[in-house]
C-alpha cells in the first residue's frame, strides 16, 4: 500500500502526507545477554524426593571445571511468566515420561545484573523417597505449616513458593493390612 500511495505522489495526484515509518523499539523483548554469576548457594539438601519427570524435556550438557554435566531440563510454573527449572541430573532420556526418586538440592542463584533465581537440582537414586517437593504459584501454603521442613520464596518479580515436606507414608490397600 505505501508503495502505491508513493507512486501517487510522485505523479502528482494524491495529495495524502508522506507517512512517517518508526521502526518499533524491539529491545524489551530480546533475551538479556548472559550475565556473571556471582554466586550459587545452597539453600537445602540431602533428601529424597519422588518426582514425575514429564515427556517433554530439554537434554543439555555443562562443563564445571573438570566435570561434565549431562541433565534433562524441566520448569514448575510459579507465575504465568516465572519458573522454578529443575535439573535431572542424567543422560538417560528414557527417564523422561517416568517417575524417579532422586536426591535433592535446592540451590540460589545470584547473577551480576541484580537477578536471582532458585533451581533444583536432582540425583537419581534407587532409595524411597524420605521427602516431598511442593512448588507452588503462589505464596500460601498448600499443606499445613507443621509439615514443612524447608521453604524458600522465589525471588522478585516472581511470586511462588518452594516447599519440602516429609514424605506421606504409602497407603496401604484392605488386603494388605488383613
Amino acid at each position: 500500500m505505501a508503495s502505491l500511495q508513493a507512486a501517487l505522489r510522485t505523479a502528482g495526484v494524491s495529495s495524502a502526507p508522506e507517512a512517517k515509518l518508526e521502526q518499533p523499539d524491539l529491545s524489551r523483548f530480546a533475551g538479556r545477554p548472559p550475565s556473571n554469576v556471582l554466586k550459587r548457594e545452597t539453600l537445602w539438601q540431602n533428601g529424597v524426593i519422588e518426582i514425575a519427570i514429564p515427556k517433554g524435556v530439554r537434554k543439555g550438557i555443562v562443563e564445571n571445571g573438570d566435570e561434565t554435566i549431562n541433565f534433562l531440563q524441566f520448569a514448575r510454573d510459579v507465575t504465568p511468566r516465572g519458573k522454578v527449572n529443575i535439573f535431572v541430573h542424567t543422560d538417560n532420556e528414557r527417564l523422561a515420561g517416568t517417575t524417579i526418586t532422586a536426591q535433592a538440592e535446592i540451590i540460589r542463584k545470584d547473577l551480576g545484573d541484580g537477578r536471582s533465581f532458585l533451581y533444583i537440582d536432582l540425583k537419581p537414586v534407587d532409595v524411597p523417597a524420605t521427602h516431598r517437593l511442593i512448588v507452588e504459584p503462589k505464596l500460601n501454603l498448600s499443606i499445613p505449616p507443621s509439615e514443612v521442613v524447608f521453604q524458600a520464596q522465589t525471588p522478585q518479580p516472581l511470586e511462588g513458593i518452594v516447599v519440602i515436606a516429609p514424605a506421606k507414608p504409602p497407603k496401604i490397600k484392605k488386603e494388605q493390612a488383613q
